[in-house]
């Protein structure tokens, strides 16, 4: 196992962040390449935990379970660049391989090269590893400078993970395909960045999925070899508009292309689960965390599968686990919640959703869970007022009917229920793909009219 830490940025200049940072992601995009199963990559998310960190290279090792580490770091004077690099191995601290380059900032791109083609080249040699077709991956980006600066920025910002940092992106993304029309790269950032605007409401699912998938089928037409895009165009397609073949033939194009891609073997987990494949999610969703060990989100992808499959204290340790990474992450609260009603002990899940209420302020996803869990814990009156909350909230912006029908399984109306699950189809509601193994839905699956929902989602029996 071996990952790239966060290139340290020497400029002084916070503005110029995004130079270090587009590196360290290139260079685990591009070193991902190598045969996965003699040389595992690890993820951005769990490298980035070490940015600016004091801890010793032997250290890092041993909190992410790998034997090398490469370290970096970025200087930019002027019209130059200078980045510096070496590799190390953890255990004994010694630097294997180290290198200097100075290039023209408008030779940003070939630098980049030459540093991921030198550190393949290193690992081949010292460790026997099948060799990284690394030059293959110079097509990925524009030979435009500007367009290829601008998606640095965009993927800088998008990974922010914020309202400001997404519109931000867009605006990034979009310049970069102004400056170069076949920009595929550039195309999937902004699929990428659609999908999140769509699933948190920004804009309305109905619009930002379908500009999604033309960004995504646009960087495939240009490119069918990024793996980013494949796996862009499987979220959207299984989300939005339930062609559940096609999302796994998209999600595995995507593993195939990229097989150290932590974030393909997450969603694609996920997708898993929600056809009721519960080992073959377990085994894709370990794949992930094993690729990001120190990430709340892999630990809390992989308690999710296991709550799907009913497997609530296996679902409880990841969930801890995730909040022992991060004891300020809202959504692992939010699970254990949705666990602890699964359970049978609903004054212990109203303990959680109250946690992450003042974590996450009152979001649709936390009012949704908290009103179902005080209607199955007895409180039948708060449990209306939070359902009122609920519908208050998300209006106009995301009212999903998907989270009013849950709710009112919690109360025991089966027919509100239906009524509004019905509704929830014709809006083409995202969280509909996971209607087969919520365990919430158990009170309906004897109906006839849940099965006729299935059938009409096109999900497995």
């Amino acid at each position: 196992m071996l990952a790239v830490l966060p290139f340290e940025n020497l400029t002084g200049d916070p503005d110029q962040e995004y130079i270090g940072d587009g590196m360290t992601e290139e260079l685990i995009a591009q070193l991902g390449r190598m045969d996965p199963s003699r040389l595992g990559v690890i993820a951005r998310t769990s490298a980035m935990q070490f940015k600016k960190t004091n801890k010793r290279a032997d250290q890092i090792g041993s909190d992410l379970g790998v034997g090398h580490v490469v370290e970096g770091s970025v200087r930019r004077t002027g019209g130059r660049i200078r980045i510096a690099v070496q590799l190390i191995e953890t255990r004994s601290e010694s630097q294997l391989w180290a290198e200097q380059y100075e290039r023209d900032a408008k030779d940003l791109l070939t630098l980049q090269r030459d540093i991921a083609e030198a550190i393949a080249r290193q690992i081949t040699t010292s460790l026997g590893i099948a060799r990284a077709n690394v030059t293959a991956d110079a097509r990925r980006h524009s030979s435009s400078a500007e367009a290829y600066e601008h998606y640095l920025r965009g993927r800088y910002h998008w990974l922010q993970d914020t309202t400001d940092g997404l519109q931000k992106a867009m605006e990034h993304f979009r310049r970069a395909i102004e400056l170069d029309p076949f920009y595929a790269l550039a195309y999937s950032g902004l699929a990428d960045t659609y999908t999140l605007i769509g699933s948190y409401g920004i804009l309305p699912m109905s619009e930002a999925y379908p500009l999604g998938r033309a960004a995504a089928l646009k960087a495939l037409e240009i490119d069918d070899t990024i793996g980013e895009a494949h796996n862009s165009l499987a979220a959207i397609t299984s989300d939005f508009y339930w062609e559940w073949a096609d999302a796994e033939r998209h999600f595995k194009r995507a593993i195939d292309l990229g097989p150290n891609y932590d974030t393909a073997y997450r969603f694609y987990s996920s997708y898993l689960a929600w056809m009721g494949r519960h080992e073959e999610a377990l085994g894709f969703a370990v794949r992930a965390r094993d690729l990001d060990p120190v990430s709340p989100h892999a630990w809390h992808n992989l308690g999710v599968v296991h709550y799907f499959a009913r497997r609530y204290d296996d679902a409880i340790t990841q969930f801890r686990e995730a909040l022992d990474l991060d004891p300020t992450f809202g959504g692992a609260h939010v699970m254990l919640g949705r666990v602890y009603v699964a359970k049978g002990l609903p004054d212990r899940a109203v303990k959680e959703l109250e946690r992450a209420k003042g974590l996450l302020g009152p979001r649709p996803d936390v009012i949704t869970p908290t009103a179902y869990v005080l209607a199955r814990a007895g409180r039948r009156r708060e449990a209306l007022a939070t359902l009122g909350e609920l519908q208050r909230i998300s209006k106009p912006r995301d009212p999903s009917p998907f989270r009013i029908a849950y709710v009112h399984i919690g109360l025991r109306d089966k027919d509100r229920a239906f009524e509004w699950l019905q509704q929830a189809v014709e809006a083409r509601d995202w969280q509909m793909g996971m209607l087969k193994v919520e365990p919430a839905f158990d009170d309906l699956r004897s109906d006839p009219r849940f099965a006729a929902l299935v059938e009409r989602l096109g999900l497995p029996r």
